[in-house]
């Protein structure tokens, strides 16, 4: 049970995010697609830095804070058997994430039956899988459940498919971040690859940012220092912090559900 100091926080953080990530998902800029050192392709005015600046600049938080904040409440619950929370996963991430990829495969396919819709799928290459083919009708069959299953024609579910492959491995890096030889290999090892962009679908920067910024915190004793639920800044990424040491045995707890900000509630 959250002490209600930090469930207002998480309830503040989150509506925060959610609501920066509808503001964010407004950019109309060229490049659609912003990666940390996308250029405007538009006319250098007000209006457009101030937009650039917003949605691929200090707003950019959003999304490693709603992975910090899952993560932390899930591990909250570690005295739950981790199949039945991933059971539960299944139920409330796995299939509304295959249910919803489906049913756009399903709606692209049928919209280009008609000519108009044909030609606006086209345009703006929603569906293009490579350098020739830009509709979902000449997929192969192959390529329509990789569709389906890895990269969804509505790519924001990226975030429901990393969470669950987090949840998964949630046991896993619980150990590695814990012990002192394996927190610091884990640590460089994702600060290379986040520092790379590096995704691979189920893993992606977003996540492991949060991660390695509070095991490298950790490993300094700042979370000991913590007597509250708080917020420090640690190599300029905002982490939040369990109290260490409210009962026995939480220090670890709050140290491996920090660490581990990647995870769905």
């Amino acid at each position: 049970m959250l002490p209600p100091f930090i469930s207002d926080k998480f309830r503040f953080w989150s509506f925060v995010s959610m609501v920066l990530l509808v503001f964010v998902h407004s950019y109309n800029l060229e490049e659609r697609y912003l990666q940390p050192w996308s250029l405007v392709g538009d006319p250098l005015t007000l209006t457009s830095f101030t937009e650039y600046f917003l949605a691929n600049g200090i707003l950019r938080f959003r999304i490693p804070m709603l992975f910090l904040i899952s993560g932390y409440l899930y591990a909250l619950h570690d005295q739950v058997p981790n199949h039945d929370r991933i059971r539960k996963r299944v139920r409330t991430l796995l299939l509304p994430y295959l249910l919803w990829s489906g049913l756009c495969l399903l709606l692209m396919f049928g919209l280009e039956a008609f000519t108009t819709t044909r030609g606006w799928i086209a345009a703006s290459h929603i569906a293009q899988i490579d350098e020739t083919r830009t509709l979902v009708h000449e997929y192969s069959v192959g390529e329509v459940i990789a569709r389906w299953i890895f990269a969804p024609l509505p790519y924001q579910l990226w975030f429901i498919r990393v969470l669950f492959f987090y949840n998964l491995a949630y046991p896993l890096l619980g150990r590695w971040v814990t012990g002192q030889l394996s927190a610091r290999v884990f640590f460089s090892i994702a600060v290379f690859l986040w520092l790379a962009t590096a995704g691979m679908y189920f893993f992606e920067g977003e996540g492991r940012c949060f991660s390695r910024s509070v095991s490298g915190c950790k490993k300094r004793h700042l979370i000991s220092r913590s007597r509250r639920a708080g917020s420090i800044l640690c190599d300029g990424r905002l982490c939040l912090c369990a109290p260490p040491r409210s009962r026995p045995g939480l220090r670890s707890m709050a140290l491996r559900c920090s660490a581990m900000a990647c995870f769905p509630a």
